[in-house]
């Protein structure tokens, strides 16, 4: 077994077993979310595409932990803002047409937009790379995305 001999390499150890465990938890939802949610009757299979949301919600990292350890919490203030206008924008446009899936949709959207955000300033202000961006680029990012939204043909 591979020991670590300093704090960077256990923060590496232990990104990868969380991005492990949470990309797992990904794949199950989105392959037998559905089914599983089926079991608690009709009305909690339709919070499916909420409950993508939420997983995507919490695959974004302790980013505002960091920043916070750090004593760069103000750093945030400029995404809250504009993610809460994103929101804002979503929801009018998604919510009329879409009903809850708009709205998912709408929170899907804000959260991967101050996730990569609040990733990059980590990345910036930190020794420690961020869990989101571990040396790929905004472009690289950008690009990941659009192929998993084409994948699932959500675009």
């Amino acid at each position: 077994m591979n020991r670590c001999k300093n704090s960077q390499c256990d923060f590496d150890q232990a990104n990868r077993f969380a991005v492990v465990i949470t990309l797992s938890g990904f794949v199950f939802l989105i392959l037998f979310g559905n089914f599983v949610l089926g079991f608690f009757g009709a009305g909690f299979a339709e919070g499916y595409a909420g409950m993508i949301a939420q997983v995507i919600r919490a695959a974004a990292g302790p980013a505002i932990q960091i920043l916070t350890i750090l004593g760069n919490q103000r750093a945030s203030i400029p995404v809250y803002i504009a993610s809460i206008a994103l929101l804002f924008v979503c929801d009018i446009v998604f919510v009329p047409i879409f009903g809850f899936i708009g709205a998912a949709a709408a929170v899907i959207l804000t959260t991967l937009f101050w996730m990569v955000w609040f990733n990059r300033i980590v990345r910036q202000k930190s020794v420690f790379p961020s869990p989101f961006l571990p040396g790929g680029s905004f472009s690289d990012i950008i690009s990941f995305l659009f192929a998993v939204a084409k994948t699932f043909s959500i675009i």
